[in-house]
């Protein structure tokens, strides 16, 4: 085998990306102080597949608790970076749902995928408490208690599907709606909390590769 010290290829990276942003203490802190005090915990396991007992609305309160827009500029840099489908403007981000998750031992959600108003959105997971979560049960290869998995849409040769992501405070997780992910069990005593969002994002002008200019009949609202 030949080794060739000198070369650096550069690596190239196609299909679903997942974003990560670190979440401010303070922010992690007032969500957790709402969820504490909220009176009215609206149950929304109605539209939910997960076999989570405690998962209630957030969505009227998330402009409380986000003080410095640390959401806001997270989706935001996502829209501005992320690999667009480019044949579309955009012309909005609209936070369409928020939720907590309580999950506690033996509690899960199975492979989902999420969806908006729209055909083309975000969801993402900030994670707010995160507990010891006692005995690993699965093979020691692929230990996954409390974990969550994102399953992107690639596969064949060299390609790695999964991405198993281990909880921390203050993590914050963004990809696409059409992903499919899922959150594993765990074991022992304490709380699992996480605050999931989806954002639909609102497309205008079509772009036409063939005529190479931008035609102004189309707005998505699938």
């Amino acid at each position: 085998m030949y080794r060739l010290h000198k070369m650096k290829p550069e690596k190239i990276h196609f299909g679903q990306i997942a974003y990560k942003f670190e979440i401010s203490q303070g922010l992690v802190d007032r969500i957790n102080a709402k969820c504490e005090t909220l009176d009215d915990k609206t149950n929304a396991q109605s539209y939910l597949v997960g076999k989570i007992k405690n998962e209630y609305h957030f969505r009227d309160h998330i402009d409380e608790v986000d003080t410095d827009s640390e959401i806001k500029k997270s989706i935001y840099h996502v829209v501005d970076y992320c690999p667009q489908d480019f044949s579309y403007d955009i012309e909005e981000v609209d936070l369409n749902s928020a939720w907590i998750n309580d999950q506690y031992e033996h509690e899960y959600q199975g492979v989902h995928t999420h969806s908006g108003r729209e055909d083309l959105g975000f969801s993402s997971i900030l994670y707010l408490k995160v507990p010891d979560f006692g005995k690993e049960i699965t093979d020691t290869g692929h230990a996954c208690n409390g974990k969550t998995e994102l399953i992107g849409n690639c596969g064949g040769t060299w390609s790695n599907p999964t991405h198993l992501i281990t909880p921390k405070v203050g993590d914050f997780y963004i990809f696409p709606y059409d992903m499919q992910h899922l959150v594993y069990p765990f074991t022992g005593n304490g709380m699992r909390r996480s605050l999931v969002m989806n954002f639909d994002i609102t497309r205008t002008k079509k772009y036409s590769m063939k005529e190479g200019k931008r035609v102004e009949d189309t707005k998505q609202n699938n």
